[in-house]
């Protein structure tokens, strides 16, 4: 046991005595900690400075870094130029570190401390991918806090939804332009990319979006318009006063937009006809812009559309079904060619629950809800009486008339009558003298006119009568009426024969510009009358007409006929409609011509093209059944036709092919395009119904002679045309903004063009040759806009662009003024 003792205590001390020398090595070799645990210093990103309020929302919450775990800080000795690369290995409290020993060195020496050497782009990117930290002319010492200053600046933001948020940043220069502040790279190339706005998906919580002011220090202390829009929604827009470098600006708590507000379009029955689609028109005071195609998805007969931001005012559009895009209506279109059939007056948006707008007539509608709407109280009184021109005496309605009873008027009165207490509807006398007022019997009728003369009488007590539908006035003795006077009144019959019309309305005018039957498209008749058979529509007409001299319209509210001098409304007039055409009828109880067995008979269907100005040329039966012909009818190089139904565009025929040769037959679709006639000539057009086939023959030759043509005939000679812009900015009328031909880019360009919304190209000034896109040009894109000939209107946002159209290739390029040409 003894010795066993003795053993253990030898042991100790030996092991003893190697600690001590173990102990004794490691305090000689200094820093050998720094080698085991590594070099180390905290790197702080700001101070209570470096944060800006751009929302103080949750400026409670405090943040103190933005780094990341694996950022790269690049430390250099300033004495020697040697650098080590520094890892962030704790980014809550901005721990970097270098495992590698030789970094000791740099313990008590002069650093540079920065994340861009030029040699590790890769991993440059500091602080939530900033671009650039930096310090220099510090001394390093182990797990000191060194504070770094940054060019970049940084867009905190916490949002926890579920949309795509995009960051907006407008920076200027002193040149104008815009500094392109967000920064990022590409991981795969290693490259940098610029841009004015970036958009982030899927990043939930809080977040810090690195900006760069600019390289030049002067460009800091500008103001710079920030905004941020989500699922492409613009939410907010502020402003940050005196931008600078190595600032924290805190958005705060980004919300998600309220829903799009709606509107809804309640149609009558007139607006559904011919299988119309609708599509609001937005606009607003600076000239901005959107038109929505409106959608019935539940079939209820209700159609809404989402406003867009910062609209103030709608209209409502019926379309041709003809047509899948908006475009307006070129000026001189035919009737085939109209892309809006009907529109609205200028409407400030509905605002929920009234938001419902609803169809009237073709161009009136009213605010509602989802339940219906009120009519406004209409009033109408008498202004002026006394020398009151203030304060209107309300009229009473009765019948037919509103009446004002007993009324006193002194000689020196004037007055007219005045709608719901303004100036925006009044009546008066129609009359060229220079005087205010015009002198008026009593016991008489007057028809009054917008904004027409005052009135006046002789001192006296009257009766007033007013019809505000045919805007008859009276000041009648008391006690006496209108009907008193016994002024006749007539009646227009008229029989349509040939026609396909459902709805036949009377629109109608005499010499001083009065419409007895209302305003465009006139009075729809409800009266149908039976003589010997034959049935007429029939329009009463107001006693203000009787003695006129009158021209009437009848139209269906799309097509019409011409012109028609009906001649003094004394007597009751009897029509024929023969397709499109008026004629007076010599015996009522036979309107229709008579019809001579074995001879052509007129037919339903019409001949129309530039050779008539789209009217309708009716074509005629042949021994054939449901083939019609249009015989000797000249026809000009190029000019075009088509074949439709007598009185409506909506059912018409067109090719696949545009340019037709003589004594040929080719292929007719319902709604095809127009027909161009290579060369000039006198001509008999078929149109075979059952094949749906056009005949283009010389005249007198049989049609039966006739070959088939699939292909386009010769183009028309371009080479010498002159080509132009022309749009609402001239009105649609000649002179066009001209497009000169650059023969080293080989496109026609037009110079600092100012457009004014929409535009064709069209060559001499006229529409013989006319190209269009049928939408919206996006301005400054590199692909440009592909055109059809006879295309929709091009649109763009008014202002001054330099315009590219490529006649070969048929295409078009809107570019800001001074940018580069495109290329083809």
């Amino acid at each position: 046991m003894k010795n066993l003792w003795k053993m253990m205590v030898a042991a100790l001390v030996i092991i003893g005595a190697t600690a001590c020398t173990e102990t004794e090595e490691s305090l000689d070799k200094g820093n050998n900690n720094v080698e085991e645990a590594g070099v180390s210093f905290y790197a702080t990103f700001g101070d209570d400075d470096t944060r800006a309020y751009i929302d103080d929302s949750d400026g409670d919450k405090r943040w103190t870094t933005v780094w990341e775990e694996g950022d790269v800080l690049e430390v250099t000795n300033l004495a020697d130029s040697s650098s080590y690369l520094f890892v962030c290995t704790d980014a809550a409290t901005g721990k970097f570190t270098c495992e590698d020993s030789a970094a000791a060195t740099l313990i008590g020496q002069t650093v540079r401390i920065c994340s861009d050497s030029g040699k590790h782009p890769r991993d440059s990117r500091l602080g939530k991918k900033a671009l650039y930290v930096w310090t220099t002319g510090v001394e390093f010492t182990q797990d000191a806090t060194i504070q770094l200053t940054s060019q970049t600046s940084f867009l905190r933001y916490t949002y926890e939804g579920e949309g795509a948020v995009t960051l907006k940043l407008e920076l200027q220069s002193d040149s104008g332009t815009n500094i392109k502040s967000f920064r990022s790279f590409d991981n795969e190339t290693e490259g940098l990319t610029s841009a004015n706005e970036i958009t982030f998906s899927g990043i939930k919580g809080e977040n810090f979006v690195p900006f760069w002011c600019g390289i030049d220090p002067s460009f800091d202390s500008r103001d710079a318009t920030l905004s941020y829009s989500i699922d492409g929604v613009k939410v907010k827009e502020t402003t940050i006063n005196h931008i600078c470098s190595g600032k924290v600006y805190n958005l705060g708590t980004l919300t998600d937009p309220e829903p799009a507000a709606k509107i809804y379009l309640v149609p009558n029955d007139g607006w559904k006809a011919d299988g119309a689609w609708f599509s609001a028109h937005f606009f607003n005071s600076t000239d901005g812009f959107a038109d929505v195609k409106m959608t019935d998805d539940n079939g209820d007969g209700i159609y809404e559309c989402s406003v867009p931001a910062d609209m103030e005012k709608v209209l409502f559009c019926r379309m041709n079904p003809a047509f899948t895009e908006f475009a307006w209506n070129e000026e001189g279109a035919t009737d085939e060619n109209l892309h809006v059939w009907n529109q609205t007056a200028d409407e400030t948006i509905g605002v929920e629950p009234d938001n419902y707008y609803y169809i009237l007539d073709w161009a009136k509608g009213i605010w509602g809800n989802k339940d219906g709407y009120e009519l406004p109280v209409r009033t109408l009184g008498i202004i002026g009486l006394g020398g009151n021109w203030d304060v209107d005496t309300d009229m009473t309605l009765d019948g037919d008339y509103y009446t004002l009873m007993n009324v006193t008027v002194a000689a020196t009165d004037s007055f007219k009558v005045r709608a719901n207490d303004a100036w925006t509807e009044n009546y008066g006398i129609a009359s060229s003298a220079t005087a205010d007022a015009v002198a008026i019997e009593k016991d008489t009728m007057y028809s009054l006119v917008q904004d027409g003369k005052n009135m006046q009488l002789a001192a006296g007590t009257y009766d007033f009568y007013f019809n505000d539908t045919t805007k008859e006035f009276y000041a009648m003795t008391p006690g006496t009426t209108p009907e008193d006077l016994a002024i006749a009144q007539y009646k227009i019959y008229v029989h349509p024969y040939n026609n396909v019309w459902t709805k036949f309305n009377l629109y109608s005018w005499d010499t001083a510009g009065a419409n007895p039957t209302g305003g465009w498209p006139g009075a729809t008749s409800t009266v149908t009358e039976t003589i010997n058979g034959y049935t007429y529509y029939v329009w009463t007409m107001p006693r203000s007409a009787t003695g006129a001299s009158l021209s009437i319209i009848i139209n269906d509210g799309t097509s019409q006929t011409a012109d028609f001098a009906l001649g003094t409304l004394d007597k009751d007039y009897y029509l024929l409609l023969n397709g499109v055409t008026l004629s007076i009828v010599e015996d009522k109880e036979n309107p229709e011509p008579e019809v001579v067995q074995g001879e052509p008979q007129p037919s339903t269907w019409a001949l129309a093209g530039d050779f008539n100005s789209w009217g309708d040329l009716v074509m005629y039966t042949t021994d054939v059944a449901e083939l019609f012909v249009a015989k000797s009818v000249t026809i000009g190089a190029y000019k075009e036709i088509k074949v439709k139904q007598v009185g409506n565009w909506n059912n018409s025929f067109g090719g696949g092919i545009n340019y037709l040769n003589a004594n040929i037959w080719t292929k007719a679709y319902s709604g095809g395009s127009n027909f161009s006639i290579v060369n000039a000539g006198v001509y008999d057009v078929y149109f075979d119904n059952a094949n749906k086939r056009i005949y283009v023959m010389n005249e007198g030759v049989d049609y039966a002679t006739a070959t088939e043509q699939s292909k386009n005939g010769a183009a028309p000679d371009l080479s010498s045309a002159s080509w132009g812009l022309c749009g609402t900015h001239n009105n649609w009328s000649a002179p066009d903004i001209q497009l000169v031909w650059d023969g080293t880019i080989g496109l026609y360009v037009a110079k600092s063009a100012k457009l004014t919304g929409e535009f064709k190209v069209r060559a001499n000034n006229s529409w013989g040759e006319d190209y269009g896109c049928g939408g919206t040009v996006t301005v400054n894109s590199a692909t440009g806009k592909s055109m059809t000939r006879g295309g929709g209107n091009c649109k763009v946002a008014s202002g001054t662009y330099d315009v590219y159209f490529d006649l070969t290739g048929k295409k078009i390029w809107v570019r800001t003024p001074g940018s580069d040409a495109p290329t083809k």
